[in-house]
């Protein structure tokens, strides 16, 4: 069914759920949240794997990656720029190809790419108590630890929008400094060859390293997630989106050539730490020390800048009936989707304690692509639909280049996926089909009984 043409000016109606919702996230929450969920336990263990296949010439993946996440961001940020409601990419695909596309998104959002890279964080964290306190290895231990850890990032963003938010910013500062501290101290030790790379490595290679850097730097739209709760989107959500991705790709560089200039060749098979090896060369034991403290910050900032992102879907979806009715109520005083926080924060919870989901990490970041692709897609939709009317909202420059340019590539990169992502990807996407046309028939004979 086509939607009727909407022009950018129209007004929005907001549902009464999405009007209870405190407007308190402004610019500055939304690129540090931006920069928290991408910047997570990756980047501690990024160098190495990239340098592996690339070696030195590693910095120019990481400046195409880059480059295709920008244009990725551009098109949230048109699209988010006239969005009051919450949902993000559900909320975009939703108001231009209709509920049915918007439910897929959302479960690839929530689901596929949120609950299950969250519970691998955690399992990730419980690892590591784990390792330092053995006690907390048993199964039981293991499983107190989760649910005290989740049940404080859950009650913190139901008790307010505006403390998750700071939360968020918190740790995301305190995780950035050991990052930060590993930079500076690895300026005298700075190789030239570790800034130009080198030399282009063979296009092969560096193909095959964006391919897994790309997945690196995808997250940083959930920040944009909470739509309804942001001060002003037409200002706001540019701002703080590309500001966001400007902080992601300067870290990044930072970081690796920091590690590349400290280890050289050695930075390959640096195992699973290569920062903390890098900064033991720099700092010594106490250097070692601080960058896996720092490691472990950042996977809780990841968890809890998502804690205040990915729920806000699951409501979005509830209040379009897709989703059970609960998941949409707002809390009285905290004015927050509680239900929908708890829920989401559960279900991590659960799996995590379930553990072992390092499998699914190629299904969520196809997922994730999947997704991207419908964005850039819906930039393309709502210019037409609104061809000739005065844009509203912040427009990229350019015409469709960006859009389209945004489409080719993730599509370029979908073609790298190989059966065993496709067939988990398709089987969800079935199941959720199935159910989604299961609650439209119930919702339809309930009307027409009445």
């Amino acid at each position: 069914m086509t939607a009727a043409p909407i022009a950018p000016a129209a007004p929005i109606v907001l549902s009464d759920a999405d009007a209870k919702l405190r407007r308190v996230i402004g610019p500055g929450t939304i690129a540090l949240n931006a920069m928290n969920v991408t910047i997570a336990s990756g980047i501690f263990a990024l160098p190495a794997v990239i340098s592996a296949i690339i070696g030195p010439a590693a910095v120019y993946a990481y400046l195409i990656c880059g480059a295709a996440m920008a244009l990725v961001l551009l098109c949230y940020a048109e699209l988010g720029s006239t969005t009051l409601r919450s949902g993000g990419g559900y909320a975009y695909i939703e108001r231009s190809f209709g509920p049915f596309w918007a439910f897929l998104a959302g479960v690839l959002l929530w689901f596929a790419f949120g609950v299950l890279s969250n519970a691998a964080i955690a399992t990730a964290i419980a690892q590591t108590v784990g390792a330092a306190f053995p006690a907390f290895s048993a199964p039981l231990p293991r499983a107190l630890l989760l649910i005290a850890y989740f049940a404080v990032i859950i009650a913190v963003n139901i008790i307010g929008t505006r403390a998750g938010a700071r939360v968020a910013v918190v740790l995301t500062v305190i995780k950035l400094v050991p990052l930060v501290v590993l930079v500076v101290a690895a300026i005298p030790s700075l190789k030239l060859v570790a800034i130009t790379g080198g030399g282009l490595p063979p296009m092969s290679k560096l193909g095959e390293a964006s391919l897994i850097l790309f997945f690196a730097f995808t997250g940083a739209e959930a920040a944009l997630t909470p739509s309804g709760e942001i001060a002003n989107v037409r200002r706001d959500v540019p701002r703080g989106i590309m500001l966001g991705c400007a902080g992601v790709i300067l870290v990044y560089l930072a970081v690796h050539v920091a590690a590349e200039s400290l280890l050289g060749g050695a930075l390959a098979t640096s195992g699973a730490a290569p920062l903390a090896a890098a900064a033991e060369i720099a700092m010594g034991p106490a250097g070692a020390t601080l960058l896996l403290v720092g490691g472990v910050i950042s996977m809780v900032a990841s968890n809890s800048g998502d804690m205040l992102a990915t729920p806000r879907c699951m409501f979005a979806s509830a209040v379009d009936g897709q989703l059970p009715a609960v998941l949409a109520r707002v809390h009285p005083t905290f004015r927050t989707p509680w239900v929908a926080i708890l829920v989401y924060g559960g279900l991590c919870c659960v799996l995590a304690i379930a553990g072992g989901f390092a499998w699914l990490a190629a299904l969520a970041s196809a997922g994730l692509l999947l997704v991207y692709f419908g964005v850039c897609l819906a930039v393309l939709r709502e210019r037409m639909r609104a061809k000739g009317a005065e844009a509203t909202g912040f427009r990229i420059p350019g015409g469709p280049l960006v859009p389209v340019a945004g489409m080719l590539l993730v599509a370029a990169l979908l073609a790298n996926a190989n059966a065993a992502e496709w067939k988990p990807l398709i089987g969800l996407l079935a199941v959720s089909s199935v159910y989604c046309a299961g609650r439209r028939l119930m919702t339809s004979r309930a009307v027409s009984s009445t």
